[in-house]
């Protein structure tokens, strides 16, 4: 399983007006979920004021600091997968079009050609019958177009494994190949964009568990041939439980493709030993543009009510800091209200204590 890699930001030293706080970020444990404890006879005492500085300076660091270390892994494994440049002979293309004609849900291709368009085949035995392995085709244009787009998998089935090796073709010429962990099964789907070109997302899995998950949308499209990455979002972030004060839910839903938008719904919320709060109950919609400059899908954040700093701080790692800084507008007005104030301290104190 690809477990996400948490951020080492939540070490280090904020200088404060009342002195040096040292900021313990605790790792999520494989443990499983338990109930907070956010106040420990062997923690120190912090005031209310010295929580309400330390939040202040947490508020003034630079956010892009915080926050590109969370996008690193999943941005790396979004922008990385393997291109290809392989023409399929003639005969071979022949043989994969006769069987995308055919009905039947396991359609089976002789190994010596599935070699020779291939390479090597990294498939469990158990799936070859007769000599032959079985493939799926995903297909993102009209086969009768003249260099139609469409995608292989072989062996397993995609629904019964936890990962997928899909294979992306432009007609006769392979393009690329994706490794795709999704974990519960395979969602792939394309779409045309206002240019007219094809694109493809899917889901990609980065941790899951009681309590806990991360699934991000992966964005590619058909350009001549190859297949560009042009957007990573998150889809579902979620963290409920594991000794943490704070529990958050982020889900992001295509409601339509041109312009591609999302509707994102959210929370944040903050417990302690006597209950929990909602800090942000939530929605809004983000639109997505294509930028011909930097040939990206780029969020209109300014027209939404979350920013990408904010979306991060629903990712189900060490981002702590990154909560606080990007929320430090809602935290100050929360330390305002006489219901959120206990719970905003309680959590401020957790983060700073021994």
């Amino acid at each position: 399983m690809k477990i996400f890699r948490y951020s080492k930001l939540g070490s280090g030293f904020i200088l404060l007006g009342l002195g040096i706080m040292a900021i313990l970020i605790k790792p999520l444990s494989e443990s499983g979920p338990s109930t907070p404890e956010i106040q420990k006879q062997s923690r120190k005492f912090f005031s209310e004021t010295e929580l309400e500085v330390f939040l202040d300076s947490v508020g003034s660091l630079e956010t892009p600091i915080l926050a590109a270390p969370l996008a690193q892994y999943t941005d790396s494994v979004f922008s990385n997968r393997q291109p290809l440049n392989r023409e399929i002979l003639p005969a071979d293309y022949d043989s994969l079009m006769a069987l995308s004609q055919r009905e039947e849900l396991f359609r089976f291709l002789d190994t010596a050609t599935a070699k020779r368009i291939f390479g090597p085949l990294n498939i469990d035995s158990a799936y070859w019958v007769d000599n032959a392995i079985p493939l799926y085709f995903y297909w993102f244009s009209e086969s009768g177009i003249e260099r139609p787009q469409f995608a292989l998998s072989l062996g397993a089935y995609p629904s019964m494994s936890r990962s997928t090796e899909l294979f992306f073709f432009a007609g006769p010429k392979l393009i690329a190949r994706h490794d795709i962990f999704h974990r519960y099964g395979l969602e792939i789907d394309s779409y045309l964009d206002a240019t007219g070109a094809t694109v493809i997302y899917y889901k990609q899995n980065f941790i899951s568990g009681t309590g806990i998950w991360q699934f991000n949308y992966f964005f590619y499209r058909y350009t001549g041939t190859q297949l560009m990455p042009i957007l990573q979002e998150l889809e579902n972030g979620n963290l409920n439980g594991w000794g943490r004060p704070r529990y958050f839910w982020l889900k992001a839903d295509i409601i339509k493709t041109q312009p591609l938008t999302l509707k994102m719904v959210y929370h944040q919320e903050l417990v302690d030993s006597t209950g929990s709060i909602k800090l942000l109950d939530d929605s809004t919609l983000v639109r997505y543009l294509w930028d011909p400059k930097a040939q990206m899908l780029k969020g209109q954040f300014e027209e939404s009510k979350i920013k990408p700093e904010q979306i991060l701080s629903y990712y189900p790692a060490n981002n702590e800091l990154l909560f606080v800084n990007s929320h430090y507008q809602e935290l100050k007005a929360g330390l305002r209200d006489s219901l959120q104030r206990p719970f905003i301290l309680s959590y401020l104190r957790w983060l700073v204590a021994d």
